[in-house]
């Protein structure tokens, strides 16, 4: 038992500075993956996962699960998580006009804009999984 409280410790100071950024300074998460993090304590990637499988921080008000924090690179070369593009996402759409909600494809060109290039077909697959509709269902919700 003493090992495992031992093992989650671990994993959440590695996190807390593989992600500083984010949770310092409100930036968003960088990509890393249990298995980076399982090499930075020299154990094997099972030990990582259950380390942070059922296990919640509190952060800024909200209850989150560890496991959340793991995010995949958007392409391998690239500092930017799918996690971030989603909550760009989110911010995108609760600022736009209720009256004129914006397309997945005027969504992408926005995105773009500010540095992130993702497809038409990302932006719809990344709104979906974050629960928002679609932009003529938003328009009827007006």
């Amino acid at each position: 038992m003493h090992t495992r409280c031992d093992a989650f410790l671990r994993l959440i100071r590695e996190l807390a500075e593989a992600e500083e950024d984010h949770f310092c300074h409100s930036g968003m998460l960088r990509p890393i993956t249990m298995q980076q993090i399982a090499e930075k304590m020299h154990v094997n990637v099972s030990t990582v996962s259950r380390a942070a499988q059922n296990k919640y921080i509190e952060f800024q008000g909200k209850t989150i699960p560890v496991r959340s924090l793991f995010t995949a690179a958007l392409r391998s070369d690239d500092e930017l998580s799918s996690h971030s593009v989603k909550q760009r996402l989110r911010v995108l759409i609760q600022a736009e006009d209720p009256d004129a909600p914006s397309s997945d494809e005027a969504i992408c060109r926005a995105l773009a804009a500010s540095g992130i290039k993702v497809s038409r077909r990302a932006v719809a697959k990344y709104r979906i999984s974050i629960g928002i509709s679609s932009v003529e269902r938003r328009q009827q919700m007006q």
